[in-house]
């Protein structure tokens, strides 16, 4: 019988990660990064020292520190503010008090490919990345609306602006590296922008909400590669299905 995540009632993270973090250590052993059989860029954030923290093979050699075990950097990036709590660990006399790295980067891609860009003289780029899947933006607000709220009625709408912006503007980076290519030549991404709300929650294990996002992602496989365009932000559907940018 497989053990489910433990609640962790009043204030606090919404679950106590203990299940979590003895699995993956369970997994990891004592595996550390620079074992990895290759390559491999994990972005985490530290709200100590409020800054990003990515744990890269390429950075190994300047920044030792951070050959950590991986069992440490996998709890680390998955603790989900208000989900699961910050996770503290030191490693090689430096300390780390570490979130979510999606806390700073949403979609990882963009600090994967800045990391190869950055360490490789000609790298041979291929991309594919694949979302979580988003409900529709619905557009509830308009601008004289907003001119009248005080700042407490911003709150709400800040966190969701907040948590939406870096989608097209990480997006916005990628599709600019790669001007020119066609999906699936060098950089394919794959997601759901209208995701039923059944399935977008992100702590229902049911088999219910399983089944649905495994239906989902089939489905997806046979709809149009989906683009952003770069003068309206708009995303524009191509003549051609995921399935094929996969194949191609």
């Amino acid at each position: 019988m497989t053990k489910q995540p433990t609640c962790r009632p009043g204030n606090g993270s919404q679950f106590d990660g203990e299940f979590l973090h003895n699995i993956t250590r369970e997994l990891l052993k004592d595996t550390r990064l620079n074992q990895t059989l290759t390559n491999v860029v994990i972005a985490t954030f530290d709200i100590k020292t409020q800054k990003p923290v990515i744990f890269s093979n390429y950075k190994l050699e300047n920044a030792p520190y951070l050959n950590a075990l991986l069992s440490d950097i996998s709890i680390s990036t998955s603790a989900a503010p208000t989900q699961l709590p910050p996770y503290y660990f030191v490693n090689d006399g430096v300390e780390f008090n570490m979130v979510d790295g999606g806390f700073a980067a949403g979609n990882p891609t963009q600090p994967t490919i800045s990391e190869v860009l950055q360490h490789n003289e000609y790298p041979n780029i291929l991309v594919l990345s694949v979302g979580t899947g988003t409900e529709k933006i619905k557009e509830t607000f308009d601008a004289q609306t907003a001119a009248n709220w005080n700042p407490s009625e911003w709150i709400s709408p800040a966190i969701g602006f907040l948590g939406r912006a870096p989608t097209p503007w990480t997006e916005y980076y990628l599709e600019s590296l790669f001007v020119g290519s066609q999906p699936g030549d060098i950089y394919l991404r794959i997601e759901e922008y209208d995701l039923n709300p059944d399935f977008s929650n992100q702590v229902n294990a049911s088999q219910e909400s399983m089944n649905g996002l495994e239906e989902t992602g089939k489905q997806l496989l046979q709809e149009n590669v989906v683009k952003l365009n770069l003068d309206t932000f708009d995303l524009e559907k191509l003549q051609l299905k995921n399935s094929e940018g996969l194949d191609r």
